[in-house]
């Protein structure tokens, strides 16, 4: 599905009011309620955006925040980040260029959880070459803060050509849906 400029306004408007009505994000982009909600719905349906409810995983306990830095064997690399992918205490991983081929973030509860995760779930994957861990002691900015930039809404001329077109950034990947 190609993006236009009231995609991204739609987009902008629901991210600074998730709980918007619809009738809200009309006045704002000034087009009909029933234009909004059905760009949304496709918005959603293409995987553009998702609607998602965030935890705060400080205040719920999972104080100890890390980085894992991964140097894997790059024939083992899609079965350690599916597996990676899989354990409830990453919040995301990602396939780098660097020295790491495998980052990874983790949220636990206690230093000592962080050990058990380097020791249970880290040390058996097959392939895992050498770790690097980064304590985190606070956070600044989450990647559910992120917002569409104002200067990106542009014209729909813009939009025109081929290379324009945006896609689900995951869509390439034979990856199971992390239904986040």
């Amino acid at each position: 599905m190609p993006i236009d400029a009231l995609d991204l306004k739609l987009i902008r408007c629901l991210q600074d009011n998730p709980r918007a009505p619809y009738s809200t994000v009309a006045r704002l982009t000034g087009v009909s309620e029933t234009t909004v909600k059905r760009r949304v719905d496709d918005l959603i349906a293409d995987q553009i955006i998702r609607p998602v409810m965030v935890a705060n995983m400080y205040r719920l306990g999972y104080r100890t925040r890390a980085f894992i830095g991964l140097k894997v064997d790059l024939r083992q690399m899609m079965n350690i980040v599916t597996q990676l992918r899989s354990y409830p205490e990453t919040t995301s991983v990602t396939i780098t260029a660097g020295r790491h081929n495998v980052n990874c973030f983790v949220v636990l509860q206690t230093l000592d959880s962080l050990t058990r995760f380097m020791l249970e779930r880290i040390a058996p994957l097959d392939g895992v070459l050498d770790t690097e861990i980064t304590v985190v002691p606070r956070v600044v900015k989450v990647f559910a803060d992120w917002k569409v930039p104002e200067d990106a809404f542009i014209s729909d001329e813009d939009f025109g050509n081929e290379d324009d077109t945006l896609t689900p950034y995951d869509a390439d990947w034979n990856l199971p849906d992390s239904g986040v």
